[in-house]
């Protein structure tokens, strides 16, 4: 089958949108020229609330996991695993693509680095050893729940996933920071859209920290951007692709791909599904 065929299928048959047509063109090629496994990524994020502490809101991530995984919600603006809420649209889809011949891997990101990139202040009231090792069990409960996918899921620390590139993410993520203070990475409409989504799903009831906040999510997406283009060059995550069931809409894409933009890069390969109402994401 050549990569033609698949595209069908995958539009028409799975009814999934490809963002970046030419970049996945080339990975399929690759997949059944090369035997170059694509890899379909999504990311899984560690629970966090709102808590109030010295009258300031802060972020805290010391929820009950075994709460969690068992589908109890702390409140509204609980985030369940996507391994929990979508597991069976996720195995569904992951049948789907092994059907359509597609040469591939699947890999589950726990989002760790939220912690350091965006909610600093968490530290405050609880430890970074503290959060590690939460974010560690989130890792293995993960892992136990896709155990019986239909196909072998590799679940990573992202924190991991990345350490070979640290400094690019870095450099990445502050030079985003720094062109959002210089209102020049993102339309304010997109911020002001981000901000709006920060409120109603996770809870931050202050102007101030949502504004932070959405900047800081904004700086992640757009160093992950940079991140992705770089890890489709590895042999461990080669020619990767956001299997993006629950998350696709304009906002997510253009922080996705602004700093590819502003580098010249074409826009992060997706798979996107878009008929859901629920979007959870990863911040």
């Amino acid at each position: 089958m050549n990569e033609n065929e698949l595209i069908k299928k995958i539009e028409s048959g799975l009814k999934l949108k490809i963002i970046n047509r030419s970049f996945f063109r080339k990975y399929l090629s690759e997949s059944i020229l090369l035997d170059k496994k694509i890899t379909f990524y999504d990311f899984e994020c560690p629970p966090r609330k709102v808590i109030y502490f010295d009258g300031k809101e802060y972020i805290d991530y010391q929820m009950d996991l075994n709460e969690i995984f068992s589908g109890k919600k702390d409140d509204n603006f609980t985030e369940l695993p996507k391994a929990v809420e979508y597991r069976g649209q996720e195995i569904k889809i992951l049948k789907s693509l092994q059907k359509s011949g597609i040469n591939f891997r699947y890999v589950k990101i726990i989002a760790d680095t939220n912690l350091s990139y965006i909610t600093p202040e968490s530290l405050a009231i609880t430890s970074k050893q503290q959060n590690v090792s939460r974010f560690r069990l989130f890792k293995l409960l993960i892992e136990k729940a896709v155990q019986n996918y239909p196909i072998k899921c590799g679940v990573v620390l992202f924190s991991e996933l990345i350490k070979s590139f640290q400094k690019d993410y870095d450099e990445s993520f502050d030079m985003a920071m720094k062109m959002l203070s210089l209102k020049k990475l993102v339309d304010m409409t997109t911020l002001n859209s981000q901000i709006l989504r920060t409120k109603q799903h996770v809870g931050i009831d202050n102007a101030e920290f949502a504004e932070i906040f959405s900047k800081r999510t904004i700086a992640t997406y757009a160093a992950e951007g940079i991140i992705f283009n770089l890890l489709s060059r590895t042999n461990y995550f080669s020619n990767c692709v956001w299997l993006n069931l629950y998350e696709f809409n304009k906002r997510t894409e253009k922080i996705t791909n602004c700093l590819r933009k502003q580098k010249g890069i074409k826009k992060v390969p997706m798979l996107a599904e878009t008929i859901h109402s629920k979007k959870p994401c990863k911040s």
